[in-house]
């Protein structure tokens, strides 16, 4: 049986096409090997005598195993799945394992995602579609975007923290055969423990010092078939929710750096509306209150309502009733009479006037048209806000040249632009600090949230 075609991808070819169209550059570079993605740019920082193995995987001389994680635990379980496919190939108890937070690395960016996006039917096969996903899978390795959304973490780590895992056990277990002067193959691993049929046992933690002086090259690395799994695959208990349930769990709205004042915020009523003017006397005279901030420049584009005045007090309820005390007014834009019914009323004009772009086609409608009896109906889905259980936050710090950020984020490399741009200071200047997600839905996708605390930390006098 055939797969389905498009009957017209002319908008598609041209987009897509227009990628070829620019030259032999594109082509070259699109024939060069993708990058590695085992080993970060600078060595993975340990300590308490672990040894890095590679970028994602470091084991400690008590047989702890620290794996780095670069996707944002929003309720949907990457803190334990993630750990799976590492704790799967390196043979080691997920109990023994420890999360620690990915530095901003390419290696570490969402390839999955740029391929997941393409505008190809899943039944369009074939050589264009399988060309394409290469360079745009090539393209999301470079341009080195952490990101956690679209129900891609998996698959994009399924490769590179699966062969992360092996490499670190290949290295175990040459280093045994070494002490043992038995052949490799010879050695078998389970539970933290490298084993030999001669009843030699040595634990992982026992063996990390020899095993970071073996060299593994990565296409020597050696999957395990899915048929010998032992945790994947498996149910496990979620690992986020003993400190869930407990309150124990660090949300970004649970930071609470030392010294910290608060901002409470009146945001433009509408999208593209800016302030007028100002007058925050009244408010700077109430208790608690340090400053008033008028931080709409500070935004690279307009992201919600875009423009807004924050209060800065030392207690987030002085901050909140310090805002009514505000005396702003605000330059309404063209969005300001914008409504629901509004925009729905243009969407069934263009459907009345226009015959649209046909993405994909099967059958023949022509014949169709001819039936006896037509149904017709129109469907309708009512815009949603992409409201999260814990409110969007960010915590923020100026201070020596150095921006420090607590948040909350689905795109950790993106926040970090954000508050270098709005700091003005260098990336490596940014300091991250990620927690745990109260809910993402693509809201914190965003990162005005960071823009807009960073402007404001900046007239904070390093608070």
């Amino acid at each position: 049986m055939k797969p389905n075609r498009p009957k017209s991808r002319s908008r598609r070819r041209f987009l897509l096409g227009g990628l070829a169209a620019t030259g032999a550059l594109i082509v070259g570079w699109g024939l060069y090997p993708v990058r590695q993605r085992l080993y970060t740019s600078d060595p993975l920082p340990v300590s308490g005598g672990a040894v890095a193995f590679n970028g994602w995987v470091a084991i400690a001389p008590d047989g702890s195993v620290s794996i780095t994680m670069p996707r944002a635990e929003m309720g949907q379980g990457v803190h334990t799945a993630l750990p799976m496919l590492v704790a799967e190939e390196l043979d080691a108890p997920l109990a023994a394992t420890r999360l620690t937070q990915a530095p901003i690395d390419k290696i570490f960016s969402n390839v999955a995602l740029l391929r997941e996006v393409l505008p190809l039917h899943p039944d369009d096969l074939g050589k264009m579609k399988d060309g394409v996903q290469w360079v745009l899978a090539k393209a999301g390795r470079e341009l080195g975007i952490i990101f956690t959304g679209g129900s891609t973490s998996i698959k994009d780590a399924w490769e590179p923290m699966r062969e992360a895992g092996a490499m670190a056990r290949a290295m175990l277990v040459a280093a045994a055969a070494a002490q043992w002067k038995v052949p490799a193959s010879e050695c078998a691993t389970a539970d933290g423990f490298v084993t030999h049929g001669s009843g030699k046992r040595a634990a992982y933690g026992d063996l990390v010092r020899a095993a970071a002086a073996i060299e593994i090259k990565p296409g020597d690395i050696r999957l395990k078939d899915p048929k010998d799994f032992k945790l994947i695959g498996q149910p496990v208990a979620r690992r986020d929710s003993p400190s869930k349930v407990t309150g124990g769990a660090a949300f970004g709205i649970d930071a609470r750096p030392q010294g910290m004042v608060y901002a409470a915020v009146a945001m433009a009523p509408s999208v593209g509306a800016t302030v007028a003017s100002l007058d925050a006397s009244k408010a700077k005279a109430m208790p608690g209150v340090l400053d008033v901030v008028d931080f709409s420049s500070a935004l690279s584009q307009p992201c919600g309502a875009g423009a807004g005045v924050a209060v800065i007090a030392r207690s987030w309820w002085q901050a909140h009733q310090a805002l009514p005390a505000l005396n702003v007014s605000w330059k309404e834009g063209e969005a300001a009479h914008l409504s629901s019914e509004e925009v729905f009323r243009q969407f069934g004009k263009v459907l009345d006037e226009s015959s649209g772009f046909t993405y994909y086609s099967h059958g023949d409608m022509d014949a169709a048209a001819q039936a006896a009896r037509t149904v017709q109906a129109e469907y309708r889905a009512p815009y949603l806000a992409h409201a999260t259980m814990e409110p969007i936050n960010c915590t923020a710090q100026v201070k020596d040249g150095k921006v420090r950020l607590w948040v909350s984020t689905q795109v950790p490399s993106v926040a970090v632009d954000a508050a270098a741009r709005v700091g003005g200071v260098a990336r490596d200047q940014v300091e991250l600090h990620m927690l745990l997600l109260g809910g993402g839905f693509g809201r914190r996708l965003e990162g005005d949230m960071v823009e807009q605390a960073v402007a404001i930390a900046l007239q904070a006098k390093g608070a």
